[in-house]
């Protein structure tokens, strides 16, 4: 063999070892199976739009994306915002959603024995989103009662980067929120509780909500917002740290 074909040689090895290498599989489809589900039982009232699988492979240098998706859009009419997240709350878990997030916490808070919360989140959340899993798949899903849209979240080697993002205990969720949204779901919670335990006190009246959130420790400058009635529909809470002054709604 003479120097040149020998360099010849050398030259195409080196050009398949790059394309080899470089042209690397990125899903082989895993992505887009796991959204297989969502795309053959879609939530009731809606059906698929459209869909995308993603990039199979990757060459160096070019724009890849490997994550699946799929867009659901409304046959029907819902009632109210409330309807809406009633029936997405109950189809999501049948098609591998688990948890719930929103902005600016952004933390998977698990549905399961939560669904009330789920659906409370639902109704005025900021970014409000569902996350599920299909295997190792994990995906994310927003939208309204219009138009939904669902897609993988995976990394382009396969993995999930973002912790925030995978399936948590209650208490272990509840840990790594703001504290100022702990707040926000305690006085939530003991509302709920204390109107469910006392079904004949009036859950609006001022004592009631007092007699409600009398274990909770609110910050310096809290005041109930009543209407004209006397009644207390919403709480309003000083600005803390990043977050602005805010009235929360208290209503039953």
């Amino acid at each position: 063999m003479t120097l040149c074909s020998k360099v010849r040689t050398a030259v195409l090895a080196l050009a398949v070892t790059v394309l080899v290498s470089g042209c690397s599989a990125t899903n082989n489809g895993v992505n887009a199976r796991a959204l297989e589900a969502i795309k053959n039982n879609p939530m009731p009232g809606f059906e698929v739009a459209a869909s995308d699988d993603g990039d199979s492979f990757c060459f160096p240098l070019t724009y890849c994306n490997s994550n699946a998706s799929v867009v659901l859009s409304s046959t029907k009419t819902f009632n109210s915002r409330a309807d809406f997240c009633k029936e997405l709350i109950a189809w999501a878990p049948s098609v591998g959603a688990d948890s719930w997030m929103y902005d600016p916490d952004y933390i998977a808070l698990p549905i399961k024995e939560h669904e009330g919360a789920a659906q409370f989140a639902c109704l005025g959340a900021n970014n409000y989103s569902l996350l599920g899993s299909t295997g190792k798949v994990r995906w994310m899903l927003s939208g309204n009662a219009t138009e939904l849209s669902v897609g993988t979240i995976m990394g382009i080697d396969g993995s999930l980067g973002d912790a925030r993002m995978t399936l948590k205990t209650w208490d272990e969720a509840n840990s790594q929120l703001y504290e100022f949204t702990r707040l926000h779901m305690d006085i939530l919670s003991s509302l709920e509780t204390f109107r469910l335990q006392n079904p004949n006190s009036n859950p609006s009246q001022l004592s009631t909500v007092k007699a409600a959130l009398k274990d909770i420790k609110l910050p310096k400058g809290t005041e109930f917002v009543l209407d004209k009635s006397g009644s207390a529909h919403y709480l309003y809470l000083p600005s803390e740290s990043f977050m602005l002054e805010r009235c929360l709604n208290i209503k039953p």
